[in-house]
């Protein structure tokens, strides 16, 4: 005897699946990551006292204008974020693997509610 599945759900245009969310949210990460090295280099530049020149000069401008850019972004991904935790229905999630690859403790911690006494950084910037 063959059991018949029903076809998957339809999701309405203003839902969106879980793991499509959580997709477009890593593409966006990933996009403000690559524009943070971009301007974390040119930062670097400048503390090292590279004085750039003409063209280089305007496009290490750009990159620096960008942090206004990645500010907005970033606090927008923010409400975004907190409407959804206080909309979302009681769904649970396994964090263990998703967060053994992170290699930063705080945020592993933190994301699987690990919750540390640990300040945040006190301004100091690393440079690698």
């Amino acid at each position: 005897m063959t059991t018949e599945q029903a076809p998957p759900r339809a999701v309405p245009r203003n839902e969106v699946a879980l793991a499509e969310l959580f997709a477009r949210l890593s593409r966006e990460m990933g996009a403000l990551e690559t524009e943070s090295l971009r301007v974390e280099s040119v930062l670097a530049g400048f503390l090292d006292g590279q004085r750039p020149d003409g063209d280089r000069a305007a496009q290490e401008s750009a990159s620096i204008q960008t942090l206004d850019r990645l500010v907005q972004t970033l606090s927008e991904l923010r409400c975004f974020l907190d409407h959804l935790a206080g909309t979302a229905p009681a769904i649970s999630l396994d964090l263990h693997n998703a967060t053994s690859g992170i290699r930063l403790g705080r945020l592993s911690d933190m994301l699987a509610g690990r919750e540390t006494d640990v300040p945040a950084a006190d301004g100091a910037v690393d440079f690698f």
